[in-house]
């Protein structure tokens, strides 16, 4: 845990390794002058980031430089969360370690503000694709999908980003914390259950 100049303390957790996510409350923003509807007018915003970004550097020795990355969100109602990411100028959208050959799994998660989209996008993906888990948090709808290959983490991804977006909290927080709605074969279920054709 670190403190960002002139503000209190933020809770901080790296979820990946490079990328981090800062929790704090809009009382501390208030105390330093900060409102998130003004997130992207202020200039004491930028001031605020660039402090943030520093002391998040020296938190984790963060040594390269490269490019940051920041989505805003909010936990329940009103309190912001940020997911900071850095990314150098030579790295590639994929791991290196990650080829055409490569058998390991990896996981797509997305949010929807609608069930009638993941619904849609299940039909999309009847005779592609069977998998996944289906979470509610937030208001939001979660899908939770394994993957096992570049080829296809490349078809799905251009596929479910019609429909919903990136979710910012990690897979264990939501499968925690989210209920449950469908389990391993969400898609075949959807299916199942939704599409008559």
């Amino acid at each position: 845990m670190f403190v960002a100049k002139g503000a209190g303390h933020m809770r901080l957790e790296r979820v990946g390794e490079k990328q981090f996510r800062i929790f704090f409350t809009v009382d501390e923003l208030e105390e330093i002058g900060l409102s998130p509807e003004e997130v992207d007018l202020s200039g004491e915003w930028e001031n605020f980031f660039i402090d943030t970004i520093r002391n998040l550097k020296d938190e984790f020795n963060i040594l390269e430089e490269g490019t940051i990355f920041i989505d805003m969100d909010f936990i329940g109602k009103q309190d912001p969360v940020f997911v900071m990411t850095i990314q150098t100028m030579e790295e590639q959208y994929f791991p290196s370690d990650w080829d055409e050959t490569d058998e390991s799994t990896d996981t797509l998660h997305y949010r929807f503000s609608d069930v009638e989209d993941v619904i849609q996008l299940a039909i999309r993906l009847k005779h592609d694709y069977s998998r996944g888990e289906l979470y509610f948090f937030e208001n939001r709808y979660h899908l939770i999908l394994p993957i096992v290959c570049k080829d296809e983490y490349e078809r799905l991804t251009a596929i479910i980003k019609e429909y919903g977006e990136p979710a910012l909290q990690t897979i264990p927080y939501i499968q925690e914390y989210g209920k449950k709605l469908v389990d391993q074969w969400a898609i075949h279920q959807l299916n199942y259950f939704f599409n008559k054709t």
